[in-house]
């Protein structure tokens, strides 16, 4: 393959071998067949070389990807894990064909030393050598993340902080609001840690990007955008930005059995910020899974530095307490809790959160 006029889509190293997919040779495509290279010999794919596990149902493969000894195959609406631990290509098999577990294009899948993470309409997923773990699932919406994704989102893997962008859009036009003339860089970040979400607008840029990659001099993602006809590229580089309109949301917490109901005394709070964020709303109970909220807005009143994040050695982390106005308990079952600054233009880190509360055993909700 190189002759004039032939193409593939993706492609993968593994095993000494080169792997790709949606090729065109000798003037035919071959939409959905995976092609391989001899062993060791990058550029030599003979004609009967190919893997043919999901022909004949009218899909092309996208995107391949790899992890452990698999192989992943993925087309528009499905997905293929083809087991390529012989030696020996003859004993490669197709190990499970999966519906709704597709993608659009190659960027819409990445590989991180967990495994394979991908993104479509349904959800973000990550595949770690043994099943395929929805990582959206009981923590994003599913009417949320299906109005965000479009045809173009990319899916990015930041390594030192271990991190997961999921990029709206890549193109100079946002598929889902094309009356904008615009594209968005908005992100979904997952935090492989924390194992948690966040959610940020215009990280990225917003009239269409490249590919991205790891520059081999400094380790930082690189990428290019369009600038009237011509390429800039810029380096993504984690710093704080002072931004207004900050908020993070926590799960539904339950506190292990919903049924029974709880009165909610005080939330605890490590943290830093550079704006008073002590009285007023900043902090908000969600109850029992509605839009009705509860402020506390009796909480701790102090302006830190953010210049160190030592814990529990620097002394710029603050322990803060917060309660409703009166200091009164509120009842509920389950709660969610809403930090958000407002207008107020702050920089706001937090460790960790703790919640004073006690059971009332003796009033029960039917499950």
């Amino acid at each position: 393959i190189g002759s004039t006029g032939e193409t593939w889509s993706d492609a993968i190293i593994k095993g000494n071998r080169i792997f790709i997919c949606n090729v065109t040779r000798n003037g035919r495509l071959y939409p959905d067949s995976i092609y391989y290279s001899e062993k060791e010999r990058f550029d030599t794919f003979p004609s009967h070389n190919y893997l043919a596990v999901g022909a004949g149902d009218a899909e092309g493969y996208r995107a391949i990807s790899t992890h452990g000894d698999r192989i992943l195959a993925f087309k528009d609406n499905s997905l293929d894990i083809i087991d390529a631990s012989s030696d020996v290509p003859a004993e490669w098999i197709s190990e499970h064909s999966l519906k709704h577990l597709g993608v659009k294009h190659p960027e819409a899948v990445t590989e991180t030393p967990h495994g394979a993470v991908w993104a479509n309409k349904f959800g973000c997923y990550l595949y770690d050598g043994n099943e395929v773990l929805d990582l959206t699932k009981d923590k994003i919406k599913s009417s949320v993340w299906g109005d965000f994704i479009t045809d173009s989102s990319m899916v990015v893997y930041e390594k030192f902080k271990r991190i997961v962008f999921v990029i709206r859009s890549s193109n100079a036009t946002d598929e889902n609001d094309p009356g904008t003339g615009l594209g968005t860089g908005d992100v979904f970040e997952y935090d492989i840690n924390l194992e948690s979400w966040t959610f940020q607008e215009d990280l990225f840029p917003t009239v269409g990007m490249s590919n991205v990659i790891h520059n081999q001099l400094s380790d930082k993602l690189l990428y290019a955008r369009d600038d009237t006809g011509s390429a800039k590229f810029f380096k993504y580089l984690d710093i704080d930005q002072i931004t207004a309109n900050t908020k993070f949301l926590t799960k539904d917490i339950d506190f292990d059995d919903p049924t029974i109901a709880k009165k909610i005394y005080a939330v605890y709070m490590t943290y830093r910020c550079n704006q008073d964020i002590g009285a007023g709303s900043y902090l908000k109970v969600y109850s029992n899974g509605t839009s009705t909220s509860t402020a506390f807005t009796n909480g701790t009143s102090t302006v830190s530095s953010l210049s160190d994040d030592t814990i529990p050695d620097d002394s710029n982390w603050i322990q803060g307490k917060w309660t409703t106005a009166d200091g009164s308990p509120i009842t509920l079952q389950t709660m969610k809790l809403e930090f958000d600054t407002g207008t107020d233009k702050a920089i706001f880190h937090c460790n960790d959160i703790t919640i004073e509360y006690r059971t009332i055993e003796n009033l029960r909700y039917a499950g």
